[in-house]
């Protein structure tokens, strides 16, 4: 949780603003691609770098490390395919693919390291969290499994009752991917290091987890047709309605940023959603103190007279003019705490 605060004082009257982030909030997206490419889909973000695949007008799939600035190509040596699919930090994890296999990568300081689980036919890494790799592999006789790499040992992953299994991020200890079961449907899983839990965004036909950052779940999800890109903060799912797009998905989240790609009839084109966050602020004239914040939907604003309580009330009197919400508090004599909740 980030919160800002901010006091003043009127008429005997302490009045402590602070912002909180909730769930349910406002987005701004920014598309963005590889010059020159004919598609650039992000899969992972950590900080101000973003990673993913593109592709060239030859038909080359890359890697691409894209620091909001700049952006590098990424591709391991003799390789027809590299795809950078996660990044904690310095680090990226990703896959590439020759005639005869797939291999899991680390690329850490210029160097690239196979990660590849023992005896596998293939293996895909996905995700990364300080030292810990997440991923899938698939087994000589066919099946598809995930892992854990702590750097020294894998731990296979398989959600029970499910024929396969995708592990695609990680944070901290929770782990999100997806898997599939006897009637060949997909759906997202949580797996906490002890229970896995299923995902399903209401009325899908399919569900499939992305990233994770905190509490909050990304991914794609499909009814019939067409995929669309949703947020979920292990209570409710909300659509992400990325602007002009026809299909969308949400690949990774990293605290108030999320990338993913959505496409416009022709091609894929990367997007940055950041999260719009109002700014509670207080001024003063006289005895009369006023409250105002951008009026951002899925806000509202509360009231409190004593924080060693969880007696938040909903502050009434409010009114908006000109996309600014205000509240006007005339002669305050007690102290009082407001907070802007996500609802």
């Amino acid at each position: 949780m980030s919160v800002t605060m901010q006091a003043s004082r009127c008429a005997g009257a302490i009045l402590l603003l602070a912002g909180i982030l909730g769930a349910q909030a406002q987005y701004t997206y920014t598309t963005f691609s590889v010059p020159g490419a004919y598609s650039t889909i992000p899969y992972g973000i950590s900080g101000t770098n973003i990673v993913g695949l593109y592709v060239d007008t030859y038909g080359n799939n890359l890697g691409f490390l894209y620091n909001g600035s700049n952006y590098t190509t990424l591709r391991v040596s003799g390789a027809r395919i590299t795809k950078a699919c996660g990044i904690s930090g310095t680090n990226i994890v990703g896959y590439s693919t020759t005639v005869n296999t797939t291999q899991g990568f680390l690329y850490s300081n210029g160097t690239y390291t196979t990660v590849s689980v023992p005896g596998a036919a293939d293996t895909f890494a996905w995700g990364i969290f300080g030292s810990n790799i997440v991923g899938n592999y698939q087994t000589t006789n066919g099946a598809h499994l995930g892992f854990l790499y702590n750097g020294a040992n894998y731990t296979t992953l398989s959600m029970p009752g499910e024929t396969g299994t995708y592990a695609g991020a990680i944070y901290s200890n929770n782990i999100v991917g997806a898997c599939i079961n006897s009637s060949n449907v997909t759906q997202g899983f949580l797996y906490n290091g002890s229970n896995y839990t299923a995902l399903n965004v209401p009325g899908a036909t399919l569900t499939e987890t992305m990233g994770i950052s905190g509490n909050n779940i990304v991914g794609y999800y499909q009814t019939s047709g067409p995929s669309y890109a949703f947020l979920y903060n292990e209570s409710s799912y909300t659509t992400l309605s990325v602007p002009g797009a026809t299909q969308a998905s949400a690949n990774g989240i990293d605290g108030n940023n999320i990338v993913g790609a959505w496409n416009n009839g022709t091609n894929w084109l990367g997007f940055l959603a950041t999260r719009i966050l109002p700014t509670l602020y207080i001024s003063q004239s006289g005895n009369m103190v006023t409250l105002h914040w951008p009026s951002v939907s899925g806000w509202s604003l509360q009231q409190n007279a004593n924080l060693a309580t969880t007696n938040w009330s909903a502050s009434s009197g409010v009114t908006t003019t000109n996309g600014t919400n205000y509240l006007v508090a005339q002669n305050p004599t007690n102290t009082l705490f407001f907070r802007l909740q996500s609802q």
